[in-house]
């Protein structure tokens, strides 16, 4: 029981921690994400689900139809536009920082 214990505790301390970097109102109950996934799942709304938890969590059990294929590259956003690659602003479109 303890083993479980420790999980619940660390995925609400993780959850805690990227909640805390998004906006307030972007932040949904499971019942909201429930309906969202149903659209989804029935072809009714364009989303593409990503689980971000670990490797070995989503191996052990995930929602049907997520994916798991994000990546965390070290420099970030700030790097790809220091090495000159593209990027883009839904208003604007594409575009290179140049300095």
């Amino acid at each position: 029981m303890a083993l479980a214990e420790d999980l619940a505790a660390n995925e609400k301390a993780v959850h805690k921690t990227f909640a805390d970097l998004v906006s307030p109102d972007e932040v949904i109950g499971v019942e909201q994400f429930f309906k969202v996934y149903h659209e989804v799942m029935d072809g009714k709304r364009k989303a593409y689900l990503i689980d971000v938890r670990t490797r070995p969590e989503f191996c052990a059990f995930h929602m049907e139809g997520t994916d798991h294929n994000v990546h965390c590259f070290k420099d970030g956003v700030m790097g790809w536009a220091v090495a000159g690659h593209l990027l883009v602003n839904q208003f604007t479109g594409s575009f290179k920082i140049f300095e």
